[in-house]
């Protein structure tokens, strides 16, 4: 599968489920159901691919409304109205009708026809049926199928006008929401990616040395006193260690929870809470009830007390760096975390308050993220593999930079710079590395295919969408400027 076939049918699904919502809110799903002969989920498909896809969508619908729907309406009504002035023609349709009034009044009388059907007349009747017939092929809104004598029509103009009705919702749709092909962007500041704050187990332990250290971080954050972690397995950046906050630690007397996969997801959930206060402040603010909400599915209170615990240790822990030659670092992602009573919630909801550290900062106002254009990557969230994809999305833009040819080799450990492979053995962090991979290629919208030899991975990667390229390119002026 290619990467445009991929999307073209990521893209088609998502509109197959608008469109489905559409036609249910309207009440018009059981009838197109009821007259069409194919499903009308690959209905809507099929029609967006073969009128609207690549096309201009608003001059396509105007076409369509003009010589399919208005023109299909209007035949059928003028149809009717010539067969029943007609001295001769088939019974059916108006024609019918009046045979029927006529019939009724030779069997229950005019008087009971007058209070039945509220007329003088047949003739009168008649003609208020016609101006009826008349305003309903000039709506704009009266879909074809909902013609009064559907019935009596052909199965081919039962298709045809199905048809015709999906292209004008198709049409509509398309026009009222003119960025709904354009996908989500699903970002990560570099920090989180180049730096290894989060490990690949799930809710491990730290365990730390006794004796802390006083580390200064930045002016939004006071000196304060951590704990480094005593690092159990060597595999990985050697030269990366974590440091954990002794008020934080105290708080959880030792028992120190390790940065993991769903860490990260809640940090990114987090940042797209930004808004335009955020250039000027650092500062993000929110709801806590809307991010529970978003990370665990639910806001049941075993749920709010592990978002709470994990925005506090986004808050307290820190990853040293040092270099060859001798340089030392400290990094961080929450220079501060506040969590207090919302004063405007009646319900007594919580309000989160959060400063990004310099570095998160600082890779926004440079634009130096990781873009991924995907929805896809939602169905990895819950897993290692949303942190691994963010990784992977950077190797592929680096090799398609450095004119790299796919297969990509990579080996596995050498991604420690992003990833603390803090499994007890290798044969573990293997196994989660491999899963992770394994999971991000079924998306198939990154990893076309990827095979392993010892220690190194062999990436076959999509290339890179015309979106991709554009961003790429902006975020290189943008660096170089």
């Amino acid at each position: 599968m290619t990467a445009k076939k991929a999307e073209r049918d990521e893209n088609n699904e998502k509109l197959v489920i608008s469109i489905r919502e559409v036609l249910e809110e309207k009440q018009l799903l059981e009838p197109l159901r009821r007259y069409s002969d194919a499903p009308v989920e690959s209905l809507i498909g099929f029609l967006y691919e073969s009128h609207y896809l690549n096309k201009d969508e608003q001059a396509v619908y105007k076409q369509i409304k003009k010589d399919s729907f208005f023109r299909t309406k209007r035949r059928w009504v003028k149809t009717a109205i010539k067969n029943l002035e007609m001295s001769k023609a088939p019974n059916k349709e108006l024609r019918a009708k009046q045979a029927f009034l006529k019939k009724y009044i030779r069997q229950f009388g005019i008087n009971q026809f007058q209070k039945e059907f509220e007329v003088k007349s047949v003739e009168e009747y008649m003609e208020n049926t016609k101006e009826e017939l008349e305003n309903w092929a000039d709506s704009e809104v009266m879909p074809i199928h909902s013609y009064p004598y559907f019935e009596e029509k052909t199965a081919r103009q039962h298709k045809t006008a199905i048809q015709t009705d999906l292209l004008i919702v198709i049409g509509e749709f398309l026009i009222s929401n003119t960025s709904f092909f354009k996908p989500t962007v699903y970002q990560s500041p570099n920090i989180a990616i180049n730096t290894s704050f989060f490990g690949v187990s799930k809710r491990g332990k730290i365990e730390l040395d006794k004796t802390p250290m006083r580390a200064e971080y930045d002016e939004l954050a006071t000196s304060k006193e951590y704990y480094p972690a005593i690092r159990k397995n060597k595999k990985g950046a050697g030269n990366v260690n974590i440091l954990v906050s002794s008020d934080f630690v105290n708080d959880l007397n030792k028992k120190v929870p390790d940065l993991d996969a769903k860490d990260f997801e809640l940090f990114l959930d987090v940042l797209n809470y930004r808004d335009a206060s955020f250039q000027a402040s650092r500062r993000i603010q929110f709801p806590l009830s809307e991010l529970v909400q978003q990370i665990y599915g639910s806001d049941g209170s075993k749920n709010y007390e592990m978002t709470i615990e994990r925005l506090l240790k986004l808050a307290n822990y820190r990853v040293t760096e040092s270099t060859a030659e001798g340089e030392y670092f400290v990094k961080g992602l929450f220079s501060s975390v506040k969590i207090q009573n919302d004063t405007k919630d009646k319900n007594g909801g919580k309000i989160v308050t959060a400063f990004v550290s310099e570095d998160v900062y600082d890779d926004y106002l440079r634009q130096q993220v990781v873009n991924i254009y995907s929805d896809k990557v939602k169905e990895l969230k819950g897993h290692y593999a949303y942190h691994l994809v963010f990784v992977l999305q950077k190797e592929r833009l680096q090799a398609h930079q450095a004119q790299e040819e796919n297969p990509v080799k990579r080996k596995w450990l050498d991604f420690g710079y992003s990833i603390r492979f803090n499994r007890r053995s290798k044969k573990e962090n293997l196994e989660e590395f491999e899963e992770a991979v394994r999971l991000i290629k079924e998306q198939q919208f990154l990893i076309q295919d990827y095979y392993r030899s010892g220690e190194y991975y062999f990436f076959t990667f999509f290339p890179l969408s015309p979106l991709e390229l554009e961003n790429d390119s902006d975020r290189t002026k943008t660096y170089l400027n």
